[in-house]
């Protein structure tokens, strides 16, 4: 799975503050995020790209019904 990443954009201070010190700006509110009327309005840029490799254990599906 290919996950693409984004962090939000401070003021210019912050952008700053993120160059000479590291950490950087922090959403306020986290439910912003999951509501899709709000996040339209967030100022973010491109982080990249992550590759996630995800390993499932299948234990019991027949027991429960569930079929492969």
């Amino acid at each position: 799975i290919e996950v693409v990443t984004w962090r939000p954009v401070g003021s210019v201070l912050e952008q700053l503050s993120t160059k000479l010190v590291g950490g950087g700006p922090h959403l306020r509110k986290l439910d912003v995020v999951f509501s899709p009327n709000d996040r339209f309005l967030l100022q973010t840029e491109s982080m990249g790209k992550i590759k996630l490799q995800l390993n499932v254990i299948l234990r019991n599906f027949q027991k429960f019904g569930i079929e492969l």
